[in-house]
C-alpha cells in the first residue's frame, strides 16, 4: 500500500479482502461475487460493475466508484460499515435487480452519492439503503419497493412507476424539522397529477426535494 494508484483491465473479487490505501483503477469489468473491500483507498470501476451471489459483500471504510453500468443480482446483501462510500458518477447507471438491502454493519453509517441513474428494475419486494442518500441524478423505481432509511439530500428526480413505491425515513438528515418522520409514496395503474413532494407533504421544510416527477397516487407522512 503506497497511497498511489494501481491499474489493472479486470478484477474479480470472489472472496478474501482487498484493502490498503491505494486506489484501484479498473478499466474492464469489476465483478464482486464475496468478499471484502476496506481500507482508505477507492475502487474505481471504469469498465462496468457485476455483483452477484448468495453470499454477503462487505464494504469497510473504502470508497467505490461506478463509472459505467452497475449491476446487482442474487440474494447476497450489501454489508456497508465505517463510512464507506459508493459514488454514482454522472452517466453511470446502478440497476438493482434484487430485493436485497444496502446494510448497515456498524460503525459510522455509511453514504451513498448518486449523481447518474440508480434504478430497481426486478423484485417485487423492498431493497433497502442503509446509509445517507444524496440524490443530485435520477432513482427510478420500476419494480418493488425502494426505501431510504437514513435520510439525506436531494435536488434530483424520483420517478416511479404504477403498481411499486419508494419510502423515505431516517430523522433529521431528511430535513431540519423532521425529527423521525417518513414518508411514502405509492404509486397507481391510474396516478393524479404531478406534485411536488414538499407541497404534498404541505410543509416546504420537512421534505424538501425539487424535481420530483412521475404521478402521484398519495403521499403520506407516517
Amino acid at each position: 500500500s503506497s497511497s498511489g494508484q494501481m491499474m489493472t483491465s479486470i478484477l474479480d473479487l470472489l472472496g478474501g479482502t482487498l484493502t490498503g490505501s491505494d486506489d484501484v483503477i479498473v478499466s474492464g469489468q469489476t465483478t464482486w461475487t464475496g468478499g471484502t473491500m476496506s481500507g482508505s483507498g477507492q475502487l474505481v470501476a471504469q469498465g462496468g460493475l457485476l455483483i452477484s451471489g448468495i453470499g454477503g459483500k462487505y464494504l469497510e471504510g473504502r470508497t467505490l466508484v461506478n463509472e459505467a453500468t452497475a449491476t446487482w443480482t442474487g440474494t447476497g446483501s450489501i454489508l456497508v460499515r465505517d463510512g464507506a462510500v459508493i459514488e454514482n458518477t454522472p452517466g453511470a447507471l446502478f440497476d438493482i435487480q434484487t430485493d436485497r438491502n444496502f446494510s448497515h454493519n456498524g460503525g459510522a453509517y455509511s453514504t451513498f452519492n448518486n449523481e447518474g441513474t440508480v434504478k430497481k428494475s426486478a423484485g417485487t419486494g423492498s431493497a433497502a439503503f442503509q446509509a445517507v442518500f444524496n440524490n443530485t441524478g435520477t432513482v427510478q423505481v420500476e419494480s418493488g419497493r425502494m426505501q431510504f432509511d437514513r435520510g439525506g439530500t436531494s435536488v434530483g428526480a424520483y420517478t416511479i412507476e404504477p403498481g411499486t413505491s419508494l419510502g423515505f425515513s431516517g430523522g433529521p438528515a431528511l430535513g431540519p424539522e423532521s425529527s423521525g418522520a417518513s414518508l411514502e409514496i405509492l404509486a397507481a395503474p391510474q396516478p393524479l397529477a404531478p406534485a411536488n413532494i414538499a407541497n404534498s407533504v404541505g410543509d416546504s421544510a420537512l421534505f424538501s426535494w425539487t424535481g420530483f416527477t412521475g404521478g402521484v397516487h398519495l403521499v403520506r407522512v407516517l
